[in-house]
């Protein structure tokens, strides 16, 4: 425990930088004598085996001591994975107080000890391998809110952040991260629990360059330390801004100029084919939408879209509103009788206009 201290702490004169990717794993004091006797017999047989020419032994005394010494080798293996049993974890639940250190028991079936450490810690949530856009910003709201007051942060300094400070959630590695912040546009509720990601920011206009926020067509492609994970409400005021941007474009090159006036005034077709020129351009009558829902928070989800689209639509006076609600499960080993009857019944009684299980 002094070692790992030490070794958390500081890195040879230097003091560590990456505290939070670091795991200890201690032997277990009742079983290293154990491993340390098991650890001589091999050397002894091993110091035979290799000086058999000195030692002047025959074939036969030859081959029984290679025997004797590869059977004292499983046996140091195996004395290994039952010696080496305790991980000492550093943890930091509260950013303003020091690290303490969790003992956790790794025993398990997996011939690696690495192997051992990583499910126990998964187990006991000392360890991710799995991350979403929601934890991320939960961090960025949290002990990470002085990173992004900018209105955005580097992945690579974020990523930085995670291998530093042991009061966040400990990442397997950056893989890990990136698929976290890939997630963020196939979240609907994005501007509460996610964010925006960029590929770029121009400091002279201060606007994103390949901003990217939710949307099922969304693709962020390859996650570098240099694209910017964007603060939502920073992104919406650019995005608000460049629709307004568009819309007004659009206004004023359907427009006519003076001269295009005053030759419709002179046509000889008439007022009443100078009039219908003059016209405004019809309304659109018809909106279609089509959105992917989380199937992790489907409730919530569909819930923000009945308040905030459906609920405008349906206070139009005269406005025809359909809804139809897809929904499609694939299950790799197959759907138990149980849970079709259930699924079926529940479908008629909520007059499902089509429904049904499929074998492919």
């Amino acid at each position: 425990m002094t070692f790992a201290k030490q070794c958390l702490d500081t890195r040879g004169s230097a003091q560590r930088t990456n505290r939070n990717t670091l795991v200890f794993l201690a032997a277990d004091g009742g079983r290293w004598d154990e491993l340390a006797d098991a650890t001589r017999d091999y050397l002894a047989w091993k110091q035979v085996a290799d000086r058999h020419d000195d030692l002047n032994l025959t074939a036969q005394q030859t081959a029984q001591a290679v025997q004797r010494r590869d059977q004292a080798n499983d046996t140091v293996r195996l004395r290994i994975l039952q010696a080496y049993i305790w991980a000492l974890v550093p943890e930091q639940p509260d950013a303003a107080r020091p690290a303490s250190w969790s003992s956790v028991k790794a025993e398990g079936s997996q011939d690696r000890l690495a192997d051992r450490v990583t499910v126990k810690m998964r187990q006991n949530g000392q360890l991710a391998t799995s991350y979403g856009a929601r934890n991320v910003r939960m961090d960025l709201d949290g002990p990470l809110a002085a990173v992004w007051t900018d209105g955005h942060v580097t992945v690579g300094d974020l990523w930085s952040c995670y291998r530093r400070y042991t009061y966040l959630t400990r990442l397997r590695d950056r893989a890990v991260l990136d698929d976290a912040l890939r997630s963020t546009v196939d979240d609907i509720a994005w501007m509460s629990e996610g964010f925006a990601l960029a590929h770029g920011f121009d400091a002279a206009t201060g606007r994103y360059q390949g901003l990217v926020t939710f949307s099922p067509t969304s693709n962020v492609g390859v996650v570098v330390d240099a694209m910017l994970v964007v603060r939502p409400d920073v992104a919406a005021l650019q995005q608000e801004a460049e629709r307004a941007a568009a819309e007004a474009a659009a206004g004023s090159s359907s427009a006519p100029n003076e001269d295009e006036s005053e030759n419709e005034g002179d046509d000889s077709s008439g007022g009443a084919a100078g009039g219908a020129r003059s016209a405004d351009p019809p309304l659109p009558r018809r909106f279609y939408g089509v959105v992917k829902l989380n199937p992790d928070r489907y409730a919530r989800d569909f819930t923000r879209v009945a308040q905030e689209v459906l609920q405008h639509l349906a206070g139009i006076e005269g406005n025809t509103l359909e809804v139809t609600l897809e929904i499609t499960s694939t299950s790799g080993e197959g759907f138990a009788p149980d849970k079709r009857r259930v699924v079926s019944e529940n479908a008629r009684n909520l007059r499902f206009e089509q429904s049904g299980f499929e074998t492919e």
